[in-house]
C-alpha cells in the first residue's frame, strides 16, 4: 500500500524519504527482478488506523463527508 498519511503527514509537506521513499523502494525492486503490485491509496482497507488518510484531513472535511457509503 501506498499511504498518505506517510507521504503527507501535514497539510502541504510531502514526505519522500527515509523508509517512505517511494523512487527508492520501486528501483530496488526492479534491481532484483521482483514483481510487485502496488496499491496507492487515499484509502487503505488494513490495518491503519484512519484507514490510511491523514489525521489533519478531519480538520479540512467535514466528518460527515470524509467517508459515506456513496
Amino acid at each position: 500500500y501506498v499511504e498518505w498519511s506517510l507521504h503527507e503527514p501535514y497539510p502541504g509537506q510531502y514526505n519522500f524519504e527515509d523508509i517512505v521513499d517511494l523512487e527508492y523502494f520501486l528501483r530496488l525492486v526492479q534491481d532484483e527482478g521482483m514483481y510487485l503490485l502496488l496499491r496507492p491509496g487515499p484509502f487503505i482497507l488494513s490495518e491503519r488506523d484512519f484507514g490510511g488518510f491523514p489525521f489533519w484531513l478531519m480538520n479540512v472535511v467535514p466528518k460527515k463527508g470524509l467517508r459515506t457509503n456513496d
